[in-house]
């Protein structure tokens, strides 16, 4: 691939004498920005065909991949620059990308709108869930899942919510598979004193009988989240709060600009190989390697015992680490052929049966993610 580094023309437009054109056969691009990559659809009928960074409060680099050509747009928070993508010599698309912020913010009804925001959880099946409404609803169990990208509401509850208008539908990729479902882009959410209008929400049918919907990090996009298992609390703050001694800091990338990722070291045949892994509470379990990691580095006939059939296998990890914390041996799930909601683009999932051992600060704003040893965890270390 060469390598094409330009700083592009920066705001405001109308000082412009030359765009920059990054070249390309097909419309299917590569964007990676920091520790983060993501897929790109060059969109002709929508111009400037606009890229929002992850952390418009800090700016940074954002490269395109086309087939032989890379360009690097440099912006600094608040402004946007602009480039040509060419595709096959025929279609010019204006392509911006945006330091500005996109996402929603939500409008806190009741109380100091500088307060940090609590929202009492309770645990089943190692997920948290809270209580919250839906246009207007009454209280409904709301499962808080960080691998989920947005709204979601279980398709044989909606009696618990009438006043949700079905008038779209979208595709939703999830364990079900792809699939055109039911939508509303006219709902208003509320958790607490906080409340998110406009938002979208899609029907799904993998959820438990006793979940009604769930919400992902795409509300807190421009907050700092804390899970606090210790108390069970959430705490969402407008700021960054401060740290306690007891959290480490760790790299933060997002996965479609929401879902956050952590990289992880697993054990095999004494090597321990790093990846990034899917930082999903929603996941009751502990972990599952994906595919494209079982082929990279060849773990089904490196990792021992396993059991299943089918695409997926069983097995014992042992010795995985976060940072400098192992984790204690627990049975995984080894996919060996490529699954719709999986992908390529990391090495796996990382569930709430391994991630609720730690208290989590999930810093949105500037692009880090804390980790402090629970109580349990602390205990659990001390028995050994």
């Amino acid at each position: 691939m060469i390598g094409l580094c330009l700083v592009c023309q920066s705001t405001p437009a109308p000082a412009q004498t030359r765009l920059d054109t990054l070249r390309t056969h097909s419309r299917a691009l590569l964007i990676r920005e920091g520790f983060s990559r993501f897929d790109w659809w060059v969109e002709p009928g929508s111009q400037p065909d606009t890229y929002h960074t992850n952390f418009p409060l800090v700016g940074g680099a954002v490269t395109f991949y086309a087939e032989r050509d890379s360009l690097t747009v440099l912006v600094r928070p608040g402004e946007h620059r602009d480039f040509i993508v060419r595709v096959r010599d025929s279609i010019n698309v204006v392509t911006r990308v945006s330091a500005t912020a996109a996402y929603p913010r939500p409008r806190i009804v009741a109380g100091d709108t500088l307060a940090v925001q609590i929202v009492p959880f309770t645990m089943r099946d190692n997920r948290i869930y809270v209580d919250g409404t839906i246009n207007g609803s009454g209280p409904l169990v709301m499962q808080f899942d960080l691998g989920a990208d947005g709204l979601n509401f279980n398709k044989d509850k909606l009696a618990k919510a009438p006043n949700i208008p079905w008038e779209a539908t979208d595709v939703l990729v999830n364990s079900e598979g792809r699939n055109t479902v039911p939508s509303s882009r006219q709902v208003t959410i509320r958790l607490g004193a906080m409340e998110w209008t406009g938002q979208a929400i899609v029907q799904t049918g993998n959820m438990k009988g006793y979940e009604d919907a769930i919400f992902g990090n795409s509300l807190f996009r421009d907050r700092v989240v804390e899970i606090d298992y210790d108390r069970q609390v959430l705490r969402i703050h407008p700021t960054m709060p401060p740290i306690g001694a007891a959290f480490v800091r760790h790299p933060l990338a997002l996965d479609n600009g929401v879902r956050p990722l952590i990289q992880g070291d697993l054990l095999v045949d004494g090597e321990h190989i790093t990846e990034w892994y899917l930082f999903d509470t929603g996941h009751s379990g502990a972990l599952l390697v994906s595919a494209r990691q079982n082929r990279d580095h060849r773990l089904s006939a490196r990792l021992g015992a396993w059991l299943g059939f089918g695409s997926r296998r069983l097995f014992k990890a042992r010795g995985f680490r976060i940072g400098d914390v192992e984790l204690p041996p627990a049975m995984a799930v080894l996919e060996r052929t490529m699954d719709v909601d999986q992908g390529a683009k990391y090495g796996g999932i990382l569930g709430n049966a391994w991630l609720r051992r730690f208290n989590v600060i999930l810093d949105n704003r500037q692009g880090a993610l804390w980790l402090a040893p629970t109580r349990e965890a602390k205990g659990e270390v001390a028995r050994r």
